[in-house]
């Protein structure tokens, strides 16, 4: 998680983010975007801001507020983001995110938007993180986020 947007944080919020950071990166493994590719750390980074805002987080600010943490142009941060989907998709793993979340997002002639990636995985770690946590005897080791 970057320094800038970590120190922005309350304790609560900053605490439960740093919990699904690694859970995100793994998602981001498992759909193929790997941590030795440039658009990794942009995508982890703006998956967390999103959820940092999440239900009610919006994309307003979020290519401006992740381009200013990697010191590059708004324009930068979406290039390198769209090209570690289209290396993905391109390596065929990206198909997974339909068995991840249950419905057809991606397809062969299909890539999500990187605005539709990112709220999609937000979401998914939400989600999943909150039904691994709000269980009665607390969370289950084997239901980590991917």
């Amino acid at each position: 998680m970057n320094k800038q947007f970590a120190q922005s944080l309350a304790e609560p919020a900053r605490s439960i983010l740093s919990e699904m950071e690694s859970g995100v990166s793994r998602t981001l493994t498992t759909l193929g975007i790997f941590p030795i590719r440039k658009g990794h750390g942009q995508l982890l980074d703006a998956i967390l801001y999103h959820l940092a805002q999440y239900p009610a987080g919006t994309a307003n600010n979020l290519y401006c507020t992740v381009s200013r943490w990697h010191n590059c142009t708004p324009k930068a941060l979406e290039s390198a983001m769209r090209n570690a989907l289209r290396a993905a998709h391109n390596s065929g793993m990206l198909m997974r995110i339909n068995a991840l979340v249950g419905a057809p997002v991606a397809d062969s002639s299909y890539i999500p938007s990187n605005l539709q990636f990112i709220s999609l995985i937000a979401q998914y770690c939400y989600y999943k993180a909150g039904a691994n946590h709000l269980k009665a005897d607390g969370p289950d080791p084997d239901n980590e986020i991917l």
